[in-house]
């Protein structure tokens, strides 16, 4: 039983040579727009895209939050 099975594995071949692969080359359509991710292949400051939005966030909190105390300190606006 075993020999037969090593009969059809030594008969076989490994690749079928017999059917060559069709290979359908298609013509690349022209682009319209602006390729922009050629000049992008790096992140930008070596940070991905939710770091980016995490530190920017914080420097939009942080700016309001230090125009708010100068404009209380000045009395410029009050709370009360």
């Amino acid at each position: 039983m075993w020999n037969q099975f090593r009969g059809k594995d030594e008969e076989a071949p490994f690749f079928q040579d017999d059917q060559p692969e069709a290979v359908v080359v298609q013509a690349p359509k022209p682009k319209k727009s602006l390729n922009l991710g050629k000049y992008f292949d790096e992140p930008i400051l070596g940070m991905t895209a939710p770091q980016r939005l995490l530190i920017s966030s914080m420097l939009f909190i942080m700016v309001c939050l230090l125009g708010s105390m100068f404009l209380i300190l000045t009395e410029t606006f009050s709370l009360f």
